[in-house]
């Protein structure tokens, strides 16, 4: 549309201009002919470009209504433009690329915390977040029919891991670097850590008493859609790829199971916008997908920010196109509308 102004912009002018030398052309050689009133008006009808002022605003038009029906929200006719330049789309994970719900899948205790006692205990610390690792670990807690202990000096250390005393007992809840931080050995659970990570799970691991306890794996379920997206996106795009806040063996597997073969783990928040920056500084013309408060800045710094309609409210008011449907095949039907 914006080519198309710009082409009639100097058009209608120069359409203007062969029509007054028609005009002078007739006075010269023919001031009494009866055709001079008709030639110039043939002139302005054959070549004026009102067609095509008119026939690209309304080609996009029909666009966005056609995507509108089919839940996608493009806020403005120039988006649809920028969208059939992009040449890489980067991909929050959690939320985006799965269905953003952790569960609980597998408990291990040493030898002396049974998996109902570590549960319980690790559980009553995390019922004092609302990371969603911590709400999954609550959640599972309630499962098994069991009530959180009295929690005094709760600590978060946000990104990381918490502590408290919980029923006489210090527990510590984190990742392997916090409790190695906090002077904990989590090597007894590194095989069995590292078995679920390499089947993209999160693992949590806790200490009890100044030492390892055990460790709580989660699973975030991949949309069943996901995969053939990205393979449709990768057949036609320069670049594919996920952020993830992760450790790397579970970002790995996730990727190996999305068919990725570029991401990047342990991702902070802040961290998204820097990275969408760093790739539009190489030269991409960058489209984020996200769905969290934390995906904003990155979305808005992206030259397409593209929010999941499951997300959070900035998200979507961020974002250039809004996917009301959680499904991601409405970014094959974006980018096949865009080049239509």
């Amino acid at each position: 549309q914006q080519l198309a102004d710009r082409v009639a912009a100097v058009f209608v002018p120069a359409v203007l201009g062969v029509a007054v030398l028609t005009l002078i052309g007739w006075l010269v050689f023919a001031p009494d002919s009866p055709l001079i009133v008709r030639s110039v008006v043939a002139v302005l009808i054959i070549a004026c470009p009102c067609a095509l002022g008119l026939a690209t605003p309304t080609a996009v038009l029909v666009a966005t209504g056609r995507a509108a029906r089919e839940g996608i929200i493009i806020k403005g006719g120039d988006v649809l433009e920028r969208v059939n330049k992009v040449d890489a789309v980067i991909f929050d994970k959690t939320g985006t690329l799965t269905f953003g719900q952790l569960e609980v899948v597998a408990v291990k205790g040493s030898d002396k915390w049974s998996p109902k006692e570590l549960v319980r205990l690790a559980g009553s610390v995390e019922a004092q977040s609302e990371h969603p690792v911590a709400r999954a670990i609550v959640r599972h807690l309630k499962t098994m029919g069991l009530q959180t202990a009295p929690v005094t000096d709760s600590r978060s250390y946000p990104g990381f891991g918490m502590t408290a005393e919980v029923a006489g007992h210090k527990v510590i809840v984190g990742s392997r670097t916090f409790l190695q931080e906090q002077g904990i050995d989590p090597n007894p659970f590194r095989n069995a850590a590292e078995e679920e990570m390499n089947k993209g799970r999160t693992v949590v691991f806790a200490a009890i008493d100044g030492r390892m306890a055990g460790m709580i794996a989660l699973a975030d379920r991949i949309r069943p859609e996901a995969r053939d997206v990205i393979g449709h996106l990768k057949s036609h795009l320069r670049l594919v790829t996920m952020l993830s806040g992760d450790n790397r063996p579970t970002a790995e597997g996730v990727a190996h199971s999305l068919g990725l073969d570029s991401f990047e783990a342990e991702i902070k928040p802040d961290q998204k916008l820097l990275f969408v920056e760093s790739y539009r500084k190489a030269g991409y013309t960058v489209a984020m997908v996200g769905d969290g408060i934390n995906d904003a800045p990155a979305l808005a710094a992206a030259d397409i920010g593209i929010a999941v309609g499951s997300g959070t409210d900035v998200a979507i008011e961020t974002g250039d196109v809004v996917l009301i449907r959680p499904e991601l095949t409405g970014l094959e039907q974006l980018f096949s509308l865009s080049r239509a």
